[in-house]
This record gives structure tokens, sequence and C-alpha cells, in this order.
């Protein structure tokens, strides 16, 4: 076990060291942490046997009592979360999309737009379409920005990604919004060029 506890403690001050965390990047720690555990309470389990050797049965009640009262409150909030689920909202949009734009539309995307069916569509993808500059939306008929893509820039007040959003708007001469208002747009349809 010396070695797991080594690549755990390792491990763990890698992720500490990085400025930048995901939670993703804690899954290969799951195993050793887990084998930990197994290891610390097969060794109390010991421990309690032999300060109740008269009475070894207590020892496995005692074992039990412990390990349903440390299983109960995680699984408690698991069933609570899964009560919340929900389906994926960006399945949903992606569908809303797909119905919203029509055939041989010329469309701008963003970061983090849903996956869009080509149906002659001609797509530009950009990293964030507030740093595109607008000389370049006049050749488009839509552009889609989303909250965790562009969106982010909205309230930033004197930002150039900010006053390039609001351009888009001006721009536009119709915007729909998924989910509609009053819930927090994850996708928002900037129609470029009316009929």
């Amino acid at each position: 076990m010396f070695p797991t506890l080594i690549f755990s403690f390792a491990y763990f001050g890698m992720l500490s060291a990085q400025t930048i965390r995901f939670e993703r990047n804690l899954l290969p720690l799951l195993p050793a942490v887990f084998a930990l555990a197994a290891v610390g309470a097969g060794d109390a389990v010991r421990l309690v046997q032999r300060q109740t050797h008269r009475w070894p049965s207590s020892s496995y009640a005692f074992a039990t009592l412990v390990a349903a009262i440390l299983v109960t409150e995680p699984a408690m909030r698991t069933f609570e979360l899964l009560g919340k689920y929900r389906r994926d909202p960006r399945g949903d949009a992606r569908q809303w999309l797909d119905r919203q734009l029509p055939e041989n539309a010329r469309i701008a995307v963003d970061a983090y737009t849903p996956y869009l069916q080509p149906k002659n569509r001609e797509i530009r993808g950009n990293f964030f379409l507030a740093d595109e500059k607008q000389n370049s939306w006049n050749e488009l008929d839509f552009a889609i920005v989303t909250a965790a893509g562009s969106g982010r820039f909205k309230n930033s007040k004197g930002s150039r990604q900010a006053a390039n959003l609001a351009k888009i708007e001006e721009a536009a001469c119709a915007v729909q919004y998924f989910p509609a208002p009053p819930k927090r747009p994850l996708v928002t349809l900037f129609q470029l060029k009316c009929p």
C-alpha cells in the first residue's frame, strides 16, 4: 500500500500546484483513495476485534453499523440528485436551432454551440464570436451566441468583446432565445438578414 500512498500524495500535490483545475483530473486519484480507505477500514475492524475479543460478533455489528452510517448520507444525496435529473438542455437547443435555421443559410457559430446538421448550410466556427470583426458579419444570415461562449462577455462593461456583442445585437433584425425568457438563455440566435 505504500506505493499507492506515495502516488496519492504526489498526484494530489501535482494537481494542487496547477492554477486551472478541472474536477475530472481527480478521477485517477479515486481508485487509490478507495483502496487506502478499504485498508484503513479493514485495520479498524481488526483493531476493534482485538479490543473486544470476548464478544467478536459485536465487532462485526459495529463495523456494519459504521459502514451503514457512512453509506447512508451519500446514497440519500445521490437519490436526491437523481430526482432533480432532467434532460440535457443542449440536445433540446440543437433541435430548436435545426428548426429555426433554413437550409442554405450562412451561419457563424460561437464556442459551445450545439452540433448543427449541415443541410447545405455554410457554418463558420469561431471560438468566441465576440472576437470577430464586424465587417465579417455582413456576409452572414445568422449568428449563434452561447452563454458559455461569447455570452460570458455580455456583462463585462468596457471590454472589446462586450462592445462587439452589442454591435451584433444592433445589426440583428430579429433575436430569438433558447430557452425563452425569463429563463437565462443558453443560446441566442441573431438573424442578421431579414426578408
